[in-house]
Parts: C-alpha cells; structure tokens; sequence
C-alpha cells in the first residue's frame, strides 16, 4: 500500500510504503521493481529470529547453563548472550553462532583437543613441526627479551630474527622451554649456520664451534 511520496522527479525518489503487517518504512521508486529490496524490513527480520528455546537447547545439549532471559534475548544467532561455560564453571559472553562453530570465550577450550580446530589425524611429529603452540611463542619472546632483540652472531638489532635451540629441539624434549637454551640469530646467520650444519644431525658442540665459543 502506498501511502505518500513527494514529487515523483525520478526513479530514486523515496515513497513511504505500508506492508500487509502494517509496518511503515521507505524505498526508493526504482526498487518497488527488484524483489529483493521490495521486502519490509521488519517482516524479514522478524523471519530471521531464531526461538529462545532453541537457543537455549543449543547450550544445554554442550552441558552450559544460558543465563540471558528470554526478555533480553534480541532473537538472532549474531546477538551476545551469557552463559556458564560447562569446564570452567565460569560466565562468559559469546553468540549462539559462534558458539555453534565451536568458538568459545573460555580458555578451557583453546588449547589441544578442546580446540574446535584440534585435527585428531595429526602425528606427534606433524604437532612438533607445526611448532604454533602458544607455549612455543612465550619461549621466543622471553629469548628475544634477554638478548634485547640483537643477534648473538653478527650483532643486528630488531628485525629479522630468529630464536634458536642450541640443544636440538628434536632431541632434547625436557629442554624445549628452557630459555637457557635457547639463542638469538638474525634470518641470515641462522641459515648460514644450518647450511653449514645440517638441520638434522647438529650437535650443541657444532653450534660452539660456529659461534667460536
């Protein structure tokens, strides 16, 4: 129904429209004719909710208790609710979409098998290659932060490092965190010494002999 328009001058010329619902909104001349732009707002909406009750399933199948209302519910997948993460015991915010895809606040879920992206067809030795575990990472920074940042070889400071394992990381498992073990190089010396080296059978005392220790 079409309720008001101004001067029709053209094909952007804003009409106010009333949809069988009886909801008012605005569109432009041209758009009565696409049928996608035609739709009322609202009414689509309205289409789009997902029920509370299916929320609320949705956390309780996982174990977690929904602490939103149905009253504060905004009634889509995208919207923030609370909820108590079932390993934590914890509150925590997420949106029932992300929490459908596996993505989770609590940090219960971030790591090894809880991880929605754990692939449980990985090796040990295809974990130990990937090297990505935030643990890995802290280990990196705390080396970088005792050599202040300056390759330990040539002397370069910021920029293109790289934190080495002076006992191999392959071999020497219990030392693989261990900050004491490990040294920083800059990209080149790094390789340089690992094409001199080898990548797979060097020794602590080859490393000693590079940097002439």
């Amino acid at each position: 129904m079409l309720l008001y328009t101004f001067k029709a001058e053209d094909n952007r010329t804003n009409l106010r429209i009333m949809c069988p619902e009886g909801h008012e909104y605005s569109i432009q001349r041209l758009s009565i004719f696409t049928s996608l732009k035609r739709r009322c707002k609202q009414c689509f909406s309205i289409s789009r909710r997902t029920p509370y009750s299916d929320i609320y399933h949705l956390f309780q199948e996982k174990g977690a208790t929904l602490l939103t209302k149905e009253s504060e519910y905004e009634g889509n997948m995208h919207s923030y609710v609370f909820y108590i993460c079932e390993r934590c015991k914890k509150k925590h915010r997420t949106s029932p979409k992300m929490y459908q895809e596996g993505h989770r606040s609590c940090r219960e879920h971030l790591y090894g098998k809880n991880n929605y992206r754990w692939n449980p067809s990985k090796t040990k030795e295809q974990r130990i290659k990937d090297r990505k575990h935030y643990k890995t990472q802290h280990w990196r920074n705390k080396v970088f932060e005792r050599d202040n940042y300056t390759c330990q070889k040539c002397g370069q400071y910021g920029w293109d490092l790289n934190a080495h394992h002076i006992f191999s990381y392959k071999d020497y498992e219990d030392r693989r965190l261990d900050v004491s073990n490990g040294i920083t190089l800059c990209e080149f010396c790094h390789k340089w010494y690992h094409w001199e080296y080898g990548s797979h059978y060097e020794t602590p005392q080859d490393f000693y002999n590079y940097m002439e220790w």
